[in-house]
């Protein structure tokens, strides 16, 4: 998976979107300036949606793309946004109805 996000984005492994940056090749991540403790696939669906800003995504891309599964259950990107969006705060994930979720472009 890791490798997957550092090939599309070959120019620079940092990734800044508004208030956030990842950091794929040290699996860290800041908002604010503030390092943020994620799981693994927290990071992972971080990096991802940044990879992506402003584009909705489904939960079976998601799946595909950051677990790489495809029969796994939708409820996995649920959970896993559910702790995403309690660790980056209000507004940052957005749901898109009938869609999925997509990263907010803007200085969150």
């Amino acid at each position: 998976r890791l490798s997957n996000l550092v090939r599309r984005r070959p120019s620079s492994h940092l990734q800044t979107l508004g208030r956030m940056r990842v950091d794929p090749i040290s699996h860290r991540a800041w908002i604010d300036g503030t390092e943020l403790s994620l799981s693994a696939r927290e990071f992972d669906l971080l990096a991802y949606l940044m990879s992506i800003p402003g584009r909705a995504v489904s939960k079976q891309e998601l799946l595909d793309e950051v677990w790489n599964e495809h029969y796994a259950d939708a409820n996995l990107v649920e959970v896993s946004m559910v702790g995403l969006r309690r660790k980056l705060g209000a507004g940052v994930v957005e749901t898109v109805r009938n869609v999925g979720y997509r990263i907010a472009s803007g200085d969150q």
